[in-house]
């Protein structure tokens, strides 16, 4: 007895502490981080250690579990997906001190709101199906264990594609410096939010549907077509044979006699008639509770939400800041500079800043696409041999950095060709 209630007692901490949970672990995966190979490494092989072991774990289960399998492989190759698209989003800098980055917020909170509805959904289908499971029935069967595993699977994906994307930055990072980012940024959103709901497309037919749909001298595959795969196997011999279809018995939710599947005979290979199977309890679609259909729709309406906004920001952070760097420098563009360097045009040399905005943080050589230089470009040596064009860099306060990009040969009588701000950071992003 005293184990019984501490395990009570610990399940029921658990249950309310997952707010402050969800909190915290929603501002872990949103903070500014430098990016650290080792870690990226680390995390990149328990990740993958991680998929392997579960993908494992579900072929195991569809044992007790028909298609727990089949969902979570949906749901990792929904949360790669998904990983892509946070990748895409993600605020990338690159400073002489390393890698900084910062995971977009709104898809952060996206997939920890989805995994926390999936988590109380999953909860009540457990207790629905456990009410309802007869003596002789398996209500694991029933309980929507496979469309939890699909949602923990997307996770696993979604974490396991980011953090492969961070490591092949810093690898691009500290081999030249230029991070081409040809990542995806819309690919199959949708798909990747179908996979938290993957089972509801499946709804046992009721009476009236069976009654509606069926028709003497069908085929066998139109019967399956329609219905699905039936209990008893697909019969492909001559002669006279049956299709079994039963409701799943977390959905017998009437506590009276009643329909719960039907039978259809056949004869070779066509169907020539149909009877109603009865039961109790008997079968009735499952729906949402009433007390928690508000929670479906303020999910709705998260999902689209963060859809708009993951497209936004995919369009406004599509080039990373060394694409940025490099498009300025040929279109020879220069932004609205912070007031002290407002003074600054193509024909501003760079003595001329020197003299009035002082000496720069830091100069330093940014690697260029080889493409560039067979185009008519100067370039000076830069590390391990590449091509590259010198950057005057001047620190302002909250990070933010205003670099300056001479012609050549990028000596102070030269001209500004191009300009970068990189703006400052919010206080929290600090």
């Amino acid at each position: 007895m005293p184990i019984i209630i501490i395990a009570l007692l610990l399940f029921g901490g658990l249950i309310f502490s997952m707010p402050l949970l969800l909190v915290l672990r929603y501002r872990a995966g949103t903070m500014r981080r430098r990016g650290r190979k080792w870690a990226a490494t680390v995390n990149l092989v328990s990740l993958l250690i991680s998929a392997v072991l579960f993908l494992w774990v579900a072929a195991m289960t569809t044992i007790w579990i028909p298609q727990a399998f089949r969902y979570s492989l949906a749901g990792l190759a929904g949360g790669c997906l998904l990983g892509l698209l946070g990748l895409a989003v993600t605020r990338w800098e690159p400073t002489p001190q390393g890698l900084y980055f910062t995971p977009n917020r709104g898809l952060v909170l996206l997939i920890t709101l989805a995994v926390t509805a999936r988590l109380l959904y999953g909860l009540w289908r457990i207790w629905h199906a456990w009410r309802a499971a007869e003596p002789n029935d398996s209500w694991l069967a029933a309980a929507g264990i496979a469309g939890s595993m699909a949602v923990g699977a997307i996770v696993i994906g979604y974490y396991f594609t980011y953090s492969a994307g961070v490591r092949w930055r810093l690898r691009s990072y500290h081999r030249s410096g230029v991070g081409p980012a040809r990542l995806a940024r819309m690919v199959l959103i949708g798909f990747c939010f179908a996979a938290f709901s993957c089972e509801l497309g499946g709804d046992f037919p009721t009476e009236e549907q069976m009654k509606a749909r069926l028709r003497a001298g069908m085929t066998v595959d139109e019967v399956v077509a329609i219905f699905g795969q039936p209990r008893t196997g697909v019969p492909r011999n001559p002669g006279a044979a049956r299709l079994l279809y039963v409701s799943p018995i977390g959905t017998r939710s009437v506590r009276t006699e009643g329909y719960v599947g039907f039978e259809v005979q056949l004869m070779d290979g066509k169907v020539q008639s149909w009877r109603t199977l009865t039961g109790i309890p008997s079968y009735a679609p499952v729906t949402m509770p009433r007390e928690m259909k508000w929670q479906g729709y303020a999910l709705i309406a998260v999902f689209i939400g963060g859809i708009i906004y993951g497209l936004y920001r995919a369009f406004r952070r599509g080039l990373s800041e060394e694409q940025l760097l490099l498009k300025a420098y040929q279109d020879r563009y220069i932004p609205t500079l912070p007031m002290e360097f407002r003074f600054i045009n193509n024909d501003t040399t760079l003595q001329e800043v020197f003299d009035r905005a002082g000496p720069p943080a830091r100069e330093r050589k940014f690697p260029i696409d080889p493409k560039l230089v067979t185009s008519g470009y100067g370039y000076a040596e830069g590390p391990l041999g590449l091509p590259a064009i010198v950057l005057i860099e001047y620190d302002l306060p909250y990070h933010a950095v205003v670099a300056l990009l001479p012609e050549f040969p990028f000596q102070p009588e030269n001209r500004i060709r191009a300009a970068f701000y990189r703006r400052p950071l919010p206080d929290e992003e600090l």
